[in-house]
């Protein structure tokens, strides 16, 4: 796995983890930790920013965290579990499977994101193909 792809996963989930911490009182994944508290910023919920970044943003980085850590990975199955993961998550919150408030939002971002990473992942794998059929070339 690429260097930068670990890296920036690790950034996403800090990120999204101190979102969580900074800006939401009393975090569900937290709570099992005895970790209870207040926010520690306030933030204006009246704004499409502020409901954004309280809402939305952690999520976000944490699906961006899955792609950027599967982007290393080859397998058609790694990739399709690491795009699926997230929505698949917010759904069963639809369903009251697992705790949590649905929004569609989130599916929607979770759209971007994956759509985002297949674009990419296409691309690098043109430019490998080209580079390897560029390099096999020997000019008569």
């Amino acid at each position: 796995m690429k260097v930068n792809n670990c890296l920036c996963s690790l950034f996403c989930i800090i990120a999204g983890s101190l979102n969580y911490i900074l800006f939401r009182s009393n975090v569900m994944f937290l709570l099992p930790f005895g970790f209870s508290h207040n926010s520690i910023i306030a933030l204006d919920t009246t704004s499409v920013l502020g409901r954004f970044i309280l809402y939305n943003l952690s999520d976000a980085l944490w699906a961006l965290a899955i792609l950027f850590f599967i982007s290393g990975q080859q397998q058609r199955f790694i990739r399709i579990c690491g795009m699926v993961i997230p929505p698949l998550l917010e759904l069963a919150q639809a369903f009251h499977l697992i705790p949590g408030t649905f929004d569609v939002i989130d599916l929607t971002i979770y759209l971007i994101i994956t759509i985002s990473f297949i674009i990419k992942w296409e691309i690098e794998k043109r430019t490998r193909r080209h580079s390897s059929v560029s390099s096999d070339y020997v000019p008569s």
